[in-house]
């Protein structure tokens, strides 16, 4: 994203610098108008690389016209799910909530896209040592 510099429409960044601000507020115990007097400098780098990756990933979607793998949503509810005493009534509780498939379904899709980004890239492996890392990423 460094190297491709991509205009991205203001009110998305401002949309989505709401978001930040809202979640951060949140888990650290405030309200709404605590979030809302946050400096918005602190979240402005974050949000505009968000709204870039989502549009990205959206044309991805688009591009390869991705549907959600109905499998894979299930896998992925599943594993989530193994983490908890009883699986099957957490995977019942997902089933049952619209909103949480569709969070589902969004993960899968993203997935799907890196996936299908990966498939077409070019990987080229190259030597270097740990100092020459080091100072390119200065």
């Amino acid at each position: 994203m460094q190297a491709n510099e991509i205009d991205v429409p203001a009110a998305l960044i401002d949309s989505e610098i709401d978001v930040l601000r809202r979640q951060a507020a949140q888990r650290f115990g405030g309200n709404q108008q605590q979030a809302m007097e946050l400096p918005r400098e602190l979240f402005e780098e974050q949000a505009k690389r968000r709204v870039v990756v989502g549009l990205l990933l959206g044309e991805v979607i688009r591009t390869h016209e991705l549907k959600a793998d109905e499998a894979r949503v299930a896998t992925l509810i599943e594993e989530m799910a193994s983490a908890y005493e009883d699986p099957k009534e957490v995977i019942e509780f997902y089933s049952k909530n619209k909103e949480l498939m569709e969070n589902m379904r969004s993960v899968a899709l993203e997935e799907q896209a890196v996936e299908a980004v990966l498939e077409k890239a070019k990987v080229t492996e190259k030597a270097t040592s740990f100092n020459e890392l080091m100072n390119q990423q200065a």
